[in-house]
């Protein structure tokens, strides 16, 4: 249930998104999977006093790594079809 919880988190997918745009390169894909689930849970913990840091850490980068693969596939495309117009 955690994991889906986490799959489904839009600041998550939106964080990981904003960190996509900046390289075209593949290894973005790991870097913004890791800064997007260290901010993610950085957010939450702070917004919520009973969550202890790093307790969805684990579930987070799986997800957070999913995110990554959709967020840079959208991006390539967006990328794409604005090079044809």
């Amino acid at each position: 249930f955690t994991f889906l919880a986490q799959l489904l988190d839009p600041i998550r997918f939106f964080s990981i998104l904003i960190i996509t745009f900046f390289s075209k390169k593949k290894w973005i894909i790991l870097v913004s999977a890791i800064f997007g689930s260290i901010f993610t849970e950085t957010f939450l913990s702070m917004s919520q006093i009973t969550r202890v840091w790093g307790s969805g850490l684990p579930f987070g980068l799986l997800a957070s790594f999913l995110h990554a693969i959709i967020c840079y596939i959208i991006v390539k495309k967006i990328r794409r079809d604005k090079s044809f117009s």
